[in-house]
């Protein structure tokens, strides 16, 4: 056999071939010819790659070659001794779970729609991470394939609309994103009408008697989370909010929060000694007031205060991690079950998620395949 096509044959069987077996001994001989050939793929005809063997009425090609002409790519996967023709292996399934699958391409696609929300790269080396995501995403279609018309309805509503507040953000540097990571707009509409389906499932589940019941015993343990307070307040910090740097020590900010108190009980206006005074770049500047806020929103120390200090007084120091404070309450309310129900919802749905992926998720999965996602 001429040396030429030899080595070209076995340059063949080593790159894959596309049909039948190769019969190749060191010591014997094959008889292997090069034709010119017509080549009709679905009907219409494509140009023949050159590197064609026909060997007793088998025809040899190599896969890449082949490929190319179907528009298909042709992967080899050293780590499986796989070959892969036409899907990147995105079409592996990497979770089976009781109603359904999850592919490699659902899976990543998902990733790389959830990076552009966290801003993050994703980090494909790490199992406990993906097997995380993977199970998420199993936990949404699961819970999302529950909707009913009502739920679908309002979650297409609802994301049509996001979409809309997303759309100017979705040119330049990030539309480069999206090219490059493979995704359309459609794709990220539909990560985001899962995820409203998904809660939309588990708040119908909520009942507004379980709400209130939960409120009410709250309320009862723990009333400074739902009170609304008004309060002003004068910060004397130990540290520069912007850089951190030390301003001075515990015992120089405690006399100064005296000094500074002993001004308002002589008649000193809060405003402006908050103005002149206050460490707190957020309030200072409007006199220190922070207006109807939910004084669980407070450090401990901050928040009794807020909820015990008598209306229209001024607090001594109060000692917090910040500094010392010098407060003023100037109205104060407790919420109503109406004016509290959403942040309940909130909490319980994210309970009832909680639950489901520690209680049901496990019962649902058959398998799953961390190890592929990030070959």
């Amino acid at each position: 056999m001429n040396d030429k096509y030899k080595g070209l044959l076995i340059g063949a069987l080593a790159g894959t071939l596309l049909t039948g077996t190769a019969a190749y001994a060191g010591n014997g001989m094959v008889e292997a010819l090069t034709k010119q050939v017509k080549m009709i793929y679905n009907g219409t005809e494509v140009q023949a790659p050159g590197n064609i063997l026909i060997h007793e009425g088998r025809t040899y090609a190599q896969l890449s070659t082949v490929g190319k002409i179907m528009g298909k790519p042709v992967i080899w996967d050293g780590k499986t001794n796989t070959i892969r023709i036409g899907d990147n292996g995105l079409n592996e399934v990497v979770a089976v779970y009781t109603g359904g699958q999850v592919t490699k391409g659902e899976i990543l696609k998902f990733l790389n729609v959830t990076s552009l929300f966290m801003s993050s790269e994703i980090p494909l080396t790490n199992t406990d991470f993906l097997e995380k995501t993977l199970k998420e995403y199993i936990t949404l279609k699961v819970l999302a394939s529950k909707a009913d018309a009502e739920v679908k309805n309002k979650a297409k509503t609802d994301s049509a609309a996001r979409m809309v507040q997303m759309k100017p953000q979705l040119v330049g540097a990030l539309a480069d994103i999206l090219k490059k990571d493979g995704l359309v707009e459609a794709d990220i509409a539909r990560y985001i009408t899962m995820q409203i389906e998904a809660q939309g499932v588990l708040r119908k589940s909520i009942t507004d008697a379980k709400l209130r019941a939960e409120f009410n015993a709250a309320l009862l343990a723990k009333p400074a989370d739902y009170t609304v307070v008004t309060v002003s307040h004068i910060l004397i910090g130990l540290k520069d909010a912007s850089t951190g740097q030390e301003l001075r020590k515990k015992e120089d900010a405690l006399a100064r929060a005296n000094e500074v108190r002993q001004k308002l009980m002589n008649g000193g206006d809060f405003a402006i000694l908050a103005k002149e005074y206050s460490d707190d770049p957020g309030s200072k500047d409007s006199g220190g007031t922070y207006e109807n806020q939910l004084a669980a929103n407070y450090v401990e120390a901050f928040k009794n205060a807020s909820v015990t200090l008598p209306i229209g007084t001024i607090s001594e120091p109060v000692e917090t991690e910040f500094g010392y404070h010098l407060m003023k309450v100037s109205a104060r309310n407790v919420q109503t079950f109406d004016q509290a129900k959403e942040t309940l919802l909130e909490a319980a749905i994210n309970r009832a998620y909680g639950e489901f992926t520690t209680e049901q998720l496990p019962g649902l999965i058959k398998s799953l395949k961390v190890s592929a996602i990030g070959n």
